[in-house]
């Protein structure tokens, strides 16, 4: 569950990133005027992980300014590709690092959600198909990643409000601390 009342900024690799999140916080209740996607570069050929370092201190930065004054929160989504979870953020915190930038604190609102391999995963496994995080599955989506968005996103809602499980993918466990970060 999250806040309603937040102002959200949503930070993601790409349009499916973005659009996901931004059901997904509907279907918790969130006005959409209070939804900003950042949009990704033209052309970037796949390099959306870059697009997300590069914006990241500069996201975290105009959280920070307004956090004290306005009740906002700031969403990464990030894919981890081949790599962990937590290289993923490593790789954000190092990007705040090189920036002069404190590290994330506990309080702050700024989750980092990070499907492995990648969105696709996700869109995939919530509604209820089995998934690995090896596989890659963007090869179904092509063409209809905005309605797998669509999909998915209210079985993210009741996927994070549920006991947690063996079963469950790890990326999608460990989406449920950073989800927590947003009340």
């Amino acid at each position: 569950m999250v806040a309603r009342d937040l102002r959200y900024v949503v930070l993601g690799e790409d349009t499916a990133h973005g659009n996901f999140v931004r059901r997904w916080l509907i279907a918790e209740g969130v006005e959409p005027r209070n939804i900003r996607l950042i949009p990704p570069p033209a052309g970037t050929g796949g390099a959306g992980d870059e697009h997300v370092k590069r914006k990241y201190p500069e996201e975290v930065a105009y959280y920070r300014r307004r956090a004290n004054a306005q009740r906002v929160a700031l969403v990464i989504v990030i894919d981890a590709d081949r790599e962990t979870v937590r290289h993923r953020q490593r790789q954000l915190d190092e990007a705040l690092s090189e920036n002069q930038s404190p590290p994330r604190a506990d309080p702050e609102r700024i989750a980092i959600l990070v499907p492995k391999r990648n969105i696709e995963t996700w869109l995939h496994t919530l509604p209820g198909t089995p998934a690995d995080e090896e596989t890659d599955y963007k090869p179904l989506f092509v063409g209809k990643t905005a309605a797998a968005c669509a999909a998915a996103a209210p079985h993210f809602q009741e996927f994070l409000q549920r006991t947690p499980s063996d079963t469950d993918l790890p990326s999608l466990a460990a989406s449920r601390s950073e989800a927590a970060r947003l009340v």
